[in-house]
């Protein structure tokens, strides 16, 4: 990740009048460190002889990925190639009706029909007779 942080030119020349185009490096610096994703801002603070820039920041996944690193993908479906929805850590949760094959637990994404037997269904229909 990188990140470029650029002074308004207005303030360059108020701050640093003797820079006839406004533009001057102010200060540079380069961090790196672990980060995991997630709703938490991490702070951090730069300082040199006349600047200190103070900032935070955090890494959020891209949209189907989940994850501390945000390796794992999962994508919604309910087609040929699988019926399910996305838990909270990107696990895949089975639609109603469908199940992960037991003999291929890490292969299949709920394609399994679940069959339902010695189920009785009731059917209440209300017939108005017309009578002339």
């Amino acid at each position: 990740m990188c990140v470029l942080i650029r002074s308004k030119p207005l303030l360059m020349k108020r701050l640093l009048p003797f820079f006839s185009d406004g533009n001057a490096l102010i200060s540079r610096m380069a961090t790196q460190q672990q980060l995991d994703a997630g709703k938490d801002w991490t702070q951090g603070v730069h300082q040199e002889s006349h600047t200190k820039l103070e900032y935070e920041y955090r890494m959020v996944c891209s949209a189907h990925y989940y994850g501390k690193d945000c390796d794992t993908l999962c994508r919604p479906r309910d087609d040929q190639f699988g019926h399910y929805t996305c838990g909270f850590n990107g696990e895949k949760v089975c639609l109603d009706g469908y199940q992960k094959d037991p003999s291929n637990p890490e292969g299949d994404y709920c394609t399994k029909g679940i069959y339902l037997e010695n189920i009785i269904f009731v059917v209440v229909v209300d017939l108005e007779r017309k009578i002339d």
